[in-house]
């Protein structure tokens, strides 16, 4: 199994299964999302839930360090699928970019965005939304 994003993960379909893969507690959300849409993937409408996903994880990680743990390490791999800048037209860019920094930017809690802005990609990204 892949450990990185890496250019055979560019695609958001190839990305999400790599996602889910190393985050297991997303696999019911994919799962449940399928099922409601008939077997395919809306990779940007699946990224609303899994934004929702980081934010429950940020509101417990205070208290929970399992929790807290599991956001590093989704946080990490999200800021490590944004490419650098002048290299944003990608899929997998523009689908952590638009469908999970950008709901996370309106998200009603603030501590998503306080660790939003402890990775850089993530920050820079977040930056365009503030």
């Amino acid at each position: 199994m892949l450990s990185a994003v890496t250019e055979a993960l560019r695609t958001q379909p190839e990305y999400v299964e790599w996602l889910v893969s190393r985050h297991r507690d997303l696999a019911p959300t994919l799962e449940e999302h399928l099922t409601d849409n008939d077997g395919e993937l809306l990779a940007h409408v699946l990224f609303g839930d899994v934004t929702r996903n980081a934010a429950d994880l940020a509101r417990r990680a205070t208290a929970e360090p399992e929790a807290d743990a599991e956001l590093i390490r989704l946080l990490g791999d999200l800021d490590a699928a944004i490419l650098p800048e002048g290299q944003e037209d990608d899929p997998v860019n523009n689908l952590v970019w638009a469908s999970f920094v950008e709901n996370a930017s309106t998200d009603a809690d603030e501590p998503l965005r306080t660790r939003l802005r402890s990775f850089p990609n993530l920050a820079r990204a977040l930056s365009h939304y503030e």
